[in-house]
């Protein structure tokens, strides 16, 4: 997430109305780098339409996370074991330890966003009967002091209501 700035979403009915909210979004934050749309059908005019980048649509940023972490633990228990039990004649210290955790890491990364690129991003998965029914989600990323005033302008000029506009938490990042 970009300091300062927070991740909105608003859910249209198709995507001749998402294309207008990216018109007016647009002109309001003079350009379309922090728009992103999403929808089920590849097939509808996303052309016209700022896609939504990898780590908007997939749960690859959780999976990197995940995959670091599992591997990092994996690796340090394998450095441990190769310098509690090490080699006949190899002496083995700290850098076996941190060798292996890095390795671990960076393999359980590597291994992890191969499955997270191809899973769903936990906005996607909770709002996948609407996308199937041919709504679009299109995301922005605003300033802070602009959240409250662009959720409201949005909602209002679309009427949207209840879970059809809202901040993108920290948890589905």
């Amino acid at each position: 997430m970009n300091i300062g700035k927070q991740k909105l979403y608003f859910i249209f009915k198709d995507t001749d109305e998402a294309s207008s909210a990216v018109a007016l979004l647009e002109e309001e934050l003079g350009g379309t780098e922090h728009i992103g749309v999403i929808c089920e059908d590849a097939n509808l005019q996303l052309e016209n339409l700022p896609q939504a980048s990898i780590d908007e649509r997939s749960d690859l940023a959780n999976a990197l996370k995940r995959g670091a972490s599992i591997g990092g633990v994996a690796g340090a228990l394998a450095g441990l074991t190769a310098i509690a039990f090490p080699p006949s004649g190899v002496v083995l210290g700290g850098a076996a330890l941190l060798g292996l955790s890095v390795a671990g890491s960076t393999f359980g990364a590597w291994a992890a966003s191969l499955i997270g690129v191809s899973e769903d991003h936990p906005l996607v998965e909770e709002f996948q009967t609407r996308l199937s029914k041919g709504e679009a989600i299109v995301l922005v990323d605003v300033d802070d002091e602009a959240v409250k005033s662009t959720l409201e302008r949005v909602s209002s000029m679309f009427n949207l209501l209840g879970e059809t506009a809202g901040k993108v938490s920290e948890a589905t990042q």
